[in-house]
């Protein structure tokens, strides 16, 4: 089932492509993962009268060049896969998904801030999002760094350790101690600083100095504001820290080629778009059955909202 284009960044395209790229890769992705994952699949022809009869291109042969460039980065991303990406492209060039739920709910975290109504439907309420979010970074993270140990330390869904305790738990994995002016350099209204994620790999020896991530997620349209965080210069002066832990940037998103360096100027630390995020193995292999069953519910509702206001004939 091919769903219904986003509303923006899809424009009228006559003499060049006024189609953002990594867009419309999502949008195959989810279309053929999120809303009918057991069909068929989608061919590039399909795909083309789609967009013909959609009044986004009006000549054949332009339109399908477009849709090649799709179909390309589509398979650089089962490249990033390891062979196992839950999205594929079969012999005879049908896009094809699985059952993955956490590329899913990226994939819809990626789309629909793009579609009309979406942004007042949502009311703000972006917090549950956030929750599932930082949750599956964790779990992502503990799966590809094995031997580590990695805590969620985020205030998103308004459930987050006070600061006290949270500097208390990132001692204990980091091996470090809370110092003692610690309490002076922080603000009453501040709350986890920034920190979302932090991942500590330990070693038989009890002592501190060890390897220390500093992870900040971002699953919003806002991300880029947070480039900045967590600044982990800052926690020195609260732990006795030696050293300056590694920043991390998880968001559900896929930057371009032009983006990517850019990105990884501005944040100096371990940028992890979906495609790093998510581990190659079977979900079963990493995620928890408890996340898994409130992200398909999650997924549900929005996916949801997206037939009932972007299908044929619906208003926008």
């Amino acid at each position: 089932m091919l769903i219904s284009h986003p509303t923006s960044k899809f424009q009228r395209s006559i003499n060049a492509h006024n189609c953002e790229l990594m867009l419309a890769a999502d949008w195959l992705e989810a279309s053929v993962l999120s809303f009918d994952p057991h069909t068929e699949g989608l061919t590039r022809p399909e795909v083309v009268d789609y967009l013909i009869e959609q009044h986004i291109y009006e000549d054949q042969d332009h339109c399908a060049e477009f849709v090649e460039s799709i179909f390309a980065e589509i398979r650089a991303r089962m490249r990033c896969g390891d062979g196992r990406y839950p999205v594929s492209i079969d012999n005879y060039g049908r896009l094809q998904g699985g059952d993955a739920v956490a590329l899913s709910f990226c994939l819809l975290l990626s789309i629909l801030p793009y579609y009309s109504g979406y942004t007042a439907w949502v009311n703000g309420n972006y917090a549950e999002q956030g929750e599932l979010f930082e949750l599956l970074t964790k779990e992502a993270m503990a799966h590809s760094l094995p031997g580590w140990e990695v805590i969620r330390t985020g205030w998103s869904g308004g459930h987050g350790t006070p600061l006290t305790d949270l500097l208390d738990d990132i001692a204990e994995i980091t091996r470090e101690s809370v110092t003692a002016e610690a309490t002076q350099f922080v603000g009453a209204e501040e709350k986890d600083l920034g920190l979302d994620i932090a991942a500590a790999r330990p070693f038989g020896d009890g002592r501190p100095a060890l390897p220390v991530i500093f992870g900040q997620c971002a699953s919003g349209e806002n991300w880029p504001n947070k480039l900045q965080t967590p600044n982990a210069s800052r926690w020195k002066r609260l732990l006795t820290f030696t050293h300056t832990p590694l920043r991390a940037f998880s968001f559900p998103f896929r930057l371009n080629e032009n983006d990517y360096p850019i990105r990884r100027s501005q944040y100096q630390g371990l940028v992890m778009d979906r495609l790093r995020l998510l581990p190659p193995e079977p979900e079963s292999a990493w995620l928890s059955d408890a996340l898994r069953s409130r992200i398909e519910a999650w997924t549900k509702t929005r996916a949801g909202w997206l037939r009932k206001h972007h299908s044929a004939g619906a208003p926008a």
